[in-house]
């Protein structure tokens, strides 16, 4: 999963994941010069807390995200301010 990292305080697990479809794309005559496509459809996934609730890890986790979002704009409008004066 990929934000499974992101929520350190909550110990989330996985109960049950359903695939409803996958689809496998491989160009076989390019197969070293185009991409292979995988696409999933219909995912269904039943997670829960391991152990109880952890709500002072909760809250940090949410304000190192939204120390990083505003860190990312800070950044995104310097590279614009700088790309506005070139």
């Amino acid at each position: 999963m990929k934000y499974y990292s992101q929520f350190k305080g909550l110990n989330i697990r996985l109960e049950k994941g359903i695939i409803g479809k996958l689809f496998f794309q491989v160009p076989w005559t390019k197969i070293w010069k185009e991409p292979c496509h995988i696409v999933i459809e219909n995912v269904h996934i039943l997670c829960s807390l391991s152990s109880k609730y952890n709500y002072e890890a909760m809250q940090e986790m949410l304000i190192e995200q939204k120390l990083n979002l505003l860190k990312e704009a800070e950044e995104n409008e310097v590279k614009i301010f700088i790309s506005i004066l070139d």
